[in-house]
C-alpha cells in the first residue's frame, strides 16, 4: 500500500530530516490559519498539536543532538510556544490566556473521548470471521496507545497550564518593561523559562509521580530534561524571528489596524 510505502521510505531517513519537514509543515499550517482564521485559527492550531504531542511523547528518536534516544513532541511544544508568543504580541494577553483555558479543556475532552473509546467491551475474536480480526486487533493498538493517557494527561495538564501562563505573563511584561520594543528578547526569554518549567514538571509527573513504572532518575534526567531542554531552547530561538514574520500574515482587517498605529 502507499501508506506503507512512505513510512518505509521515511523509516529509512534521518530522524532529524523528518523532524525538519514536520516543522516545516507547522509552521505552514499556523501561518495559513492566521491569515484566514486570526486568532481563532491559532486556537485550533493549539488544540490539534496539543493533542498531538502528548501521542508523539509515547515515542523516542534518535537524532543528531543529542547523542541518546530522547522523547518526541518536543518540537511540537516548541511551536505552540510560538502560537501564544504571536497570539499575546497581536491579539493580546487576554487572548492568549484564553487560549491557555481552551486548550486545557480540548486535552480533557480527547481523553476521556479515548478512555471511552478503550472502555467499550472488545469483540471476541473466536466469534470474528478472518476478515474482521482487525477489529480486535485495533482494540489492542488503541489500548496500548491510550492507557498511559490519564498519567500523560494529568501531568501535560498541570505542567501546561503553569509553563504556557508563566510565558503569556513574562512575554506581556516584558513588553511592558520595554515599551513594545525588543520582541526577539520577550520571545526567547520567555519560551526559555516556560519551556524549563514545562519539561521539568512534565517529565516528573509523567514518568517518575504517575508512572505505574517510573524511570531512573539518570534516565529521567538525560532523557527528558536535560535531553529535551537544549533542543526546546534551539527551537525557542530559532522559532523567534517568525513572530515578526506573523505580521505580513494577519488577516486583512487586523493587518490595516497594525498599519495606522
Amino acid at each position: 500500500m502507499f501508506l506503507d510505502t512512505l513510512i518505509t521510505l521515511f523509516n529509512s531517513w534521518p530522524a532529524t530530516i523528518l523532524a525538519g519537514i514536520e516543522l516545516i509543515a507547522c509552521l505552514i499550517f499556523i501561518f495559513t490559519l492566521l491569515r484566514f482564521f486570526g486568532a481563532s485559527g491559532l486556537y485550533c492550531y493549539v488544540a490539534v498539536t496539543l493533542i498531538a504531542a502528548n501521542i508523539q511523547v509515547l515515542k523516542g528518536g534518535q537524532f543528531i543532538f543529542p547523542p541518546h534516544p530522547i522523547a518526541m513532541g518536543t518540537l511540537l511544544f516548541g511551536t505552540i510556544a510560538l502560537v501564544f508568543d504571536i497570539i499575546t504580541e497581536y491579539y493580546g494577553k487576554p487572548a492568549a490566556l484564553r487560549g491557555v483555558r481552551l486548550g486545557f479543556v480540548v486535552l480533557c475532552f480527547f481523553t476521556v473521548l479515548m478512555l471511552i473509546t478503550v472502555g467499550v467491551r472488545p469483540l471476541d475474536p473466536k466469534t470474528l470471521a478472518p476478515d474482521s480480526l482487525f477489529l480486535y486487533e485495533n482494540h489492542l493498538h488503541i489500548k496500548a496507545l491510550f492507557m498511559p493517557m490519564p498519567a500523560i494527561l494529568a501531568a501535560s495538564l498541570i505542567s501546561y497550564l503553569i509553563s504556557q501562563s508563566t510565558d503569556v505573563l513574562i512575554f506581556r511584561l516584558i513588553k511592558q518593561m520595554t515599551h513594545d520594543r525588543w520582541l526577539w528578547v520577550r520571545a526567547v526569554l520567555s519560551t526559555s523559562v516556560s519551556a524549563f518549567i514545562d519539561t521539568c514538571i512534565f517529565s516528573f509527573l509523567a514518568w517518575k509521580l504517575f508512572s505505574p513504572a517510573p524511570i531512573s532518575w539518570q534516565t529521567l534526567m538525560i532523557v527528558y530534561i536535560f535531553g529535551t531542554y537544549p533542543l526546546r531552547l534551539i527551537c525557542s530561538f530559532g522559532l523567534s524571528p517568525f513572530i515578526y514574520f506573523a505580521r505580513h500574515f494577519l488577516p486583512k482587517q487586523h493587518h490595516e489596524h497594525l498599519s495606522k498605529l
